[in-house]
């Protein structure tokens, strides 16, 4: 770390500093002035150290956009999608690989998870009654399920995700039995 060059005065010269030193107390103790002056400043000091920097806090994502069946989709990350749901981090995938709420999410190429802003909307008034216990873990599946089969002006992104041409060697597929019916064509065994 480069030091100025004071400070290397000031740390090299122990006699000339405990002087400066002495000669503010004495300003201090005779001018009340001055000495009001140098607690202001250093509590400044002292404040400007207390607050963040002007960098932006990370938060979600901002949403991507998709082409589905001519239509622009606006996809939503898992953060943006929990945060507006007042969900816990891991249970919204959870509800969805447990068949509570149909899957319907698209996955980039690093591998996350990107649902339709319009899906979220749809799911915010079955989350809030479940969450405030107004209907049982049982009654929001079939809520969902009925909803879901009459809900046309959702896009179905799932649908689209894994198709013939989908790469199996993607490390999102974390599951061996991910290609048993074998899209490809081939037998990979």
């Amino acid at each position: 770390m480069k030091v100025s060059r004071f400070v290397t005065y000031w740390n090299n010269n122990p006699d000339k500093r405990a002087e400066i030193l002495e000669a503010r107390r004495a300003r201090r103790a005779a001018d009340p002035e001055f000495a009001e002056l140098e607690r202001k400043a250093a509590k400044e000091r002292r404040e400007r150290k207390k607050k963040p920097s002007k960098r932006r806090a990370r938060g979600p994502a901002r949403p991507k956009f998709l082409f589905h069946n001519n239509l622009r989709v606006e996809l939503w990350s898992l953060g943006r999608a929990r945060a507006y749901l007042e969900l816990g981090k891991g249970t919204l995938s959870a509800w969805e690989r447990g068949g509570r709420i149909p899957a319907n999410h698209f996955r980039d190429e690093v591998g996350r998870r990107w649902w339709p802003r319009l899906y979220i909307e749809f799911l915010k008034p079955f989350v809030v009654a479940r969450i405030s216990r107004e209907i049982s873990a049982q009654e929001f599946v079939a809520r969902v399920e009925s909803a879901w089969q009459k809900a046309t002006h959702i896009p179905r992104i799932a649908e689209v995700n894994h198709d013939r041409d989908h790469d199996c060697s993607r490390r999102h597929h974390r599951r061996p039995d991910h290609c048993a019916g074998d899209p490809h064509g081939e037998d990979r065994r």
